[in-house]
C-alpha cells in the first residue's frame, strides 16, 4: 500500500507541475509587447493603427464603445494570450483601469494610447511606444526578463 501512496503522490505532483507550467512561460515585458504587435498588426508594417487596435479589442477582447471588460474576462484572456501569472494579470488590469470603474472600458484604453502616443503623436502605436507603456504600467516590468513574483521565473 505504501508503494501506491508514493506513486500517487509522484503522479499528482507531476500533473500539478504540468498544469502550472502551461500558462507560465515567463515572458519578458518586451516579449509580451512584441506578441501584442504580432496579434494586432494585421498588415505587418510594424505599427498598430487605431483601426487595427480597435479590431483587436472588439474581436479578441469583446471591448467596444458600448461595452467594458470585466476583470475575470481580461485576466483569463491575458493569461491565455501572454502567459502571465494570475496575480500579475490582476495587478495589470488594476493599472489599466483609470476611470475608477470596476470594468476596463474603451475610454481607459484610449487614455493610455493618447498618453503614450508620443513619437510622433499620430494615433498609431509604434513598438517603442508600446514597450514604454508596458514598462511603465505592467506590474512586473522590471524583473530580469520574466514574470511571476517569485513563481520560478
Amino acid at each position: 500500500m505504501q508503494s501506491f501512496g508514493v506513486k500517487f503522490t509522484v503522479i499528482f505532483i507531476a500533473l500539478i507541475s504540468i498544469a502550472y507550467g502551461l500558462n507560465h512561460a515567463c515572458w519578458s515585458v518586451d516579449r509580451i509587447a512584441d506578441e501584442i504587435i504580432k496579434r494586432a498588426d494585421t498588415d505587418a508594417d510594424g505599427i498598430i493603427t487605431f483601426y487595427e487596435f480597435q479590431v483587436e479589442l472588439m474581436h479578441d477582447w469583446d471591448l467596444s464603445n458600448g461595452s467594458c471588460l470585466p476583470y475575470h474576462e481580461f485576466t483569463r484572456n491575458w493569461i491565455e494570450k501572454f502567459h502571465d501569472h494570475h496575480d500579475t494579470a490582476h495587478a495589470f488590469y488594476n493599472s489599466l483601469v483609470i476611470s475608477g470603474a470596476d470594468h476596463l472600458c474603451i475610454l481607459d484604453v484610449a487614455s493610455h494610447v493618447s498618453q503614450y502616443d508620443t513619437n510622433p503623436k499620430d494615433g498609431q502605436i509604434e513598438p517603442a511606444e508600446l514597450r514604454s507603456f508596458m514598462h511603465d504600467v505592467h506590474p512586473d516590468s522590471h524583473q530580469n526578463g520574466g514574470h511571476g513574483h517569485g513563481h520560478g521565473c
